[in-house]
């Protein structure tokens, strides 16, 4: 029987951590305590912060692997599974930056599977004992999957029609990081929003004329590229993108993000021709914000219609840091908005106004009809619409 920690240098690097932020909330809770009125929900939030490091310091030194003549038995404040050495089917490996995980399997599905981490002190002495004794689930399935007769008529055609598939999604991933870059540029940013647009469509006929081959999954079980990486970049372009942007009201995104969110995801699984599970919520996580940030856009690139200006003082101005920099400035009331709205702007436009000064703000009426507007330095002489 041998039993098996965390490693030493895990512990205590943990322990510091949990020790400063418990040290800060208690701090905090001293701060709290001393204004007034007591500020009751951050006392609480500190007391909350203060209670996760004491289970996190507890559960560290909780972890115990051991390992029997015939069973391995996982044990934690949180766990306490054992697995008979006949139960275990095989294992699986993951890794999440610098952290690998050594997964055994059981045969029986009601059995719990244990999780090893590469923080265990004698980590790769479990997985020499692991790999000698079981298969590698991860690539038994690949092999099941490559060897599908469906795929092709011979291995090798297999395998080059997959090379084929892996070059196309890696040109379409770094494609989409492109944009991103491209996207920080005030000459390209226009051009790069379309083209996040349109390289989903692109991806989705490129996996329906490679189906079998290109998939939403991604995994080590999973033999073939997934074109998520480089749909869900784009999403996340658009969706970023256009949290930015002002509108007036909401109220008319809901119905053109639900039908483009729809139209996406469907031609999402059909390309990939699968309807499991995993890629229903797969293409979930791409449809939404996608169709958020291609509503909004379509609403202001396709925007032909007349504006009005307005000149509005500024009220107050403020920036919140943090990983970086936010900008704010409070405006009196203008058209259909109320004195005392919040806006974040660019910080050019922030450090050109003071307090009192003006601010130009064009309103369109929206391709979409969905009513934006735009905050700039003033740049036109009344009359003013009020």
């Amino acid at each position: 029987m041998k039993t098996y920690k965390l490693s030493l240098a895990l512990q205590i690097t943990v322990t510091v951590i949990c020790a400063l932020a418990t040290a800060g909330a208690a701090y905090g809770i001293g701060e709290f305590l001393q204004r007034d009125p007591v500020s009751t929900p951050g006392i609480l939030f500190m007391a909350a912060v203060m209670l996760a490091c004491v289970i996190a310091m507890i559960y560290i030194f909780s972890i115990r692997l051991t390992v029997s003549e015939d069973s391995i038995h996982d044990k934690s404040l949180f766990t306490d599974r054992t697995l008979s050495f006949s139960d275990i089917k095989g294992y699986t490996t993951s890794t999440h930056r610098s952290s690998t995980t050594l997964e055994l399997v059981p045969e029986d599905p009601s059995l719990r599977s244990i999780s090893i981490s590469s923080g265990l002190n004698g980590y790769h002495e479990i997985v020499a004992w692991a790999t000698a004794r079981y298969p590698d689930l991860d690539m038994l399935a690949r092999k099941a999957a490559l060897e599908n007769p469906a795929l092709g008529a011979s291995r090798e055609e297999v395998e080059a029609r997959l090379k084929r598939a892996q070059k196309l999604c890696g040109a379409m991933t770094v494609t989409a990081v492109g944009l991103i870059i491209a996207s920080l540029f005030d000459d390209l940013w226009e051009y790069a929003l379309v083209l996040a647009m349109i390289l989903p469509l692109g991806a989705t006929v490129l996996a329906h004329f490679h189906k079998g081959f290109i998939s939403l999954e991604m995994g080590k079980s999973i033999p073939f590229p997934s074109i998520y990486y480089a749909v869900i970049v784009c999403a996340g372009l658009l969706a970023f993108c256009a949290l930015k942007m002002h509108i007036v009201s909401h109220a008319g995104v809901w119905t053109p993000m639900i039908v483009t969110a729809v139209a996406i995801g469907g031609l999402l699984l059909w390309g990939v021709g699968k309807t499991d599970l995993i890629s229903v919520l797969l293409a979930i996580s791409v449809a939404l914000p996608y169709g958020y940030g291609t509503a909004m856009f379509a609403n202001i690139l396709g925007d032909q219609g007349e504006v009005e200006e307005y000149s509005v003082t500024v009220l107050d101005k403020w920036f919140v840091k943090g990983k970086s920099k936010t900008y704010y400035l409070r405006l009196d009331a203008w058209g259909p908005k109320p004195a005392g709205e919040e806006e974040m702007v660019p910080r050019r436009l922030y450090n050109a106004v003071e307090k009192g000064s003006s601010v130009q703000v064009t309103l369109h009426s929206g391709y979409l009809n969905i009513p934006w507007y735009t905050i700039s330095e003033l740049h036109f002489t009344p009359p003013v619409i009020k």
